[in-house]
């Protein structure tokens, strides 16, 4: 049973901010500061599921989208302090109940965001659901037992930008594809340390080429442990980038298609510019001459 809030200092209940709110401008900054008062002071009652999902996504919406219109000196406060709230709120409602259902809802949730056409809405997506996976393997009574098959997604959501130009990005998604592989070796009785590196480390080749080969670890690395769902959804996710309009994802979807068919090496080679004229040549193949690759015959790209 959830504790009584310590909080003296409460919002609103649930039904009069939605009566006061609904339809107005300023909703989605009401339901977050609603909802962060609740996952910071674990307040009584608990929310209707529906309601706080409601809540939950407006007040990702109002942090992801936070700026991305118009800059203020107001606004450029707030980032400094909005995204700290609100991985304190998520962190505080995964240790309400820190189970697998929870915790996967949880990060649904957020990883709508990934995909969003807007790179700074994408970069925070990215840097949320890395701090929710930090936290769940590190929480002590987080329990990942049950099969979750759409995990296959979000490993393959957040190996799409391994290889992003932006550093904070790669290394934000490197971080959360390698909390996931954490999770995922737990669910199958295994330690990080008696499975084999997620990464490659070799700092002398250039990181564009580190880049494309740690995408492609992705995939032969995670095929090993998942389910047939798991890998299912995994697929799906990356053949569907493939036709994304952004270069770096729909490459990166490839590399991901191919490596967890155990393909990969067909891209791969020692230079940048092999790997690259490769990666082009087998997109070009697909998305304009609407061809399939022979590695890839049997699937369905579009």
């Amino acid at each position: 049973m959830r504790g009584s809030s310590s909080c003296s200092c409460r919002p609103s209940a649930p039904r009069d901010l939605l009566g006061r709110t609904e339809g107005r401008t300023h909703w989605s900054c009401a339901a977050a500061r609603r909802l962060w008062w609740r996952g910071l002071c674990t307040m009584k009652p608990a929310l209707e599921p529906d309601l706080e999902t409601h809540l939950l996504r407006a007040a990702l919406r109002s942090v992801f989208t936070l700026g991305t219109e118009k800059d203020t000196i107001n606004i450029q406060a707030l980032h400094k302090v909005m995204p700290e709230l609100l991985d304190a709120m998520l962190g505080n409602l995964l240790a309400e109940s820190p189970d697998g259902d929870r915790f996967h809802s949880i990060l649904e949730h957020v990883n709508l965001w990934i995909v969003s056409r807007v790179s700074q809405e994408r970069a925070r997506a990215i840097r949320s659901s890395m701090a929710l996976l930090r936290l769940a393997v590190t929480l002590p009574e987080f329990d990942i037992s049950a099969e979750f098959p759409r995990m296959g997604h979000h490993v393959a959501q957040l190996a799409l930008f391994v290889s992003d130009p932006d550093k904070d990005i790669s290394r934000q998604a490197r971080e959360g594809t390698y909390r996931l592989y954490q999770l995922l070796l737990q669910q199958r009785g295994l330690t990080i340390h008696e499975a084999e590196d997620l990464w490659c480390h070799d700092w002398h080749q250039d990181s564009r080429l580190l880049g494309y080969e740690n995408t492609a670890r992705v995939g032969e690395v995670f095929g090993k442990f998942f389910s047939k769902g798991q890998r299912k959804y995994f697929l799906q996710t990356a053949m569907l980038a493939i036709q994304d309009p952004l270069l770096c994802v729909s490459q990166a979807g490839l590399l991901l298609t191919y490596s967890i068919l155990g393909e990969a090496q067909q891209l791969m080679g020692d230079k940048l510019e092999d790997v690259t004229a490769k990666v082009m040549c087998q997109l070009r193949i697909i998305r304009h001459l609407h061809q399939v690759p022979e590695a890839l015959k049997g699937l369905r790209l579009i």
